[in-house]
């Protein structure tokens, strides 16, 4: 199991009550009329089949239409459609279950619980393995991961509130970080630029990085990625630079998709690396990778920031 910090999807659970303030009417209708309709869609069930079934029906569905509808305005479409995918198989899943729990339960408990469980598997399984092979018989598309802006928003004030300004050097993210950054208000005072060093030969044309150390090393190498974040922050004349390096898709040179090296450089001449490597498939990688450079950016700010203010 990877760690859950480089999953792509890995948004703490937490409850902020300033945000309620900023979730339109519109919204809330949505949810509460999903609500309403699955409440009398349950109770219509109820009357006619009995309380069982109808109340298996209101326990699980209510909530799912109105997140997901609600989905693609954080996650962006792609996401959405492969988290409705997913809801919708496991919701036929737990029909399936609750149907046969109700009509197995009373006659026999343990019998009916492990028929439905079964059932449940059954139906799940063959659901997904048929979206499987329906997406690779039509060829399903692959998009670029849709990030929020305000994801990137605390790397942008970070740079503001140090005065200090970022380049940045991309390879397998193709530009994806850099035109995340640049989408929020403000990032013209500290984002320099960056470069898209997609081959070995731009890496060492535009970076200035001795083709020795990439013929060494490999490109996808932490040495690499420390040499890309120093050449970019030397060719802009930035504060902190900051580099990616990796494999997202097909294995290359060696590396197995998923290997990604992130390193951030600072005007003194230290330097953070880190390491991910799970594959999560292409388009995910890329989206694990363009998310957990904003965290070590940020983070790396951060430290900064702490450092410059301790007294002594």
């Amino acid at each position: 199991m990877s760690d859950p910090a480089e999953r792509p999807d890995e948004e703490r659970p937490g409850f902020e009550l300033r945000k309620l303030s900023r979730i339109s009417p519109r919204e809330y209708l949505i949810r509460f009329a999903f609500g309403a309709v699955v409440s009398a869609v349950a109770a219509i069930v109820t009357l006619a089949f009995g309380p069982r079934l109808g109340g298996l029906f209101l326990a699980f569905p209510a909530i799912l239409p109105a997140t997901l509808t609600l989905l693609e305005k954080k996650e962006g479409l792609p996401q959405a459609a492969s988290d409705i995918r997913g809801a919708t198989i496991g919701s036929i899943g737990m029909l399936g279950f609750a149907i046969l729990a109700a009509a197995l339960l009373a006659r026999n408990a343990g019998l009916g619980l492990a028929a439905a469980l079964a059932g449940w598997m059954i139906v799940s399984f063959a659901l997904y393995s048929a979206l499987r092979l329906l997406a690779a018989a039509v060829g399903e598309r692959q998009y670029l991961p849709e990030i929020p802006t305000v994801e990137a928003e605390p790397v942008i004030a970070a740079l503001r509130g140090r005065e200090a300004t970022l380049a940045l050097a991309e390879s397998c993210t193709g530009g994806t970080i850099a035109a995340l950054l640049t989408n929020v208000p403000g990032a013209g005072e500290v984002i320099r630029g960056g470069f898209v060093t997609w081959t070995d030969e731009a890496k060492a044309r535009c970076l200035g990085i001795d083709p020795a150390i990439i013929a060494e090393h490999g490109a996808v190498s932490p040495e690499v990625a420390r040499e890309m974040a120093l050449g970019a922050r030397r060719a802009l004349g930035a504060d902190i630079g900051m580099a990616i390096t990796g494999v997202e898709g097909r294995p290359n040179d060696g590396r197995p998709p998923g290997l990604t090296y992130i390193c951030v450089t600072g005007a003194d001449g230290r330097n953070w690396v880190h390491r991910h490597s799970h594959d999560h498939g292409a388009g995910r990688n890329r989206e694990r990778d363009v998310r957990m450079a904003l965290r070590h950016l940020h983070q790396t700010l951060t430290s900064m920031e702490q450092r410059h203010d301790r007294p002594g």
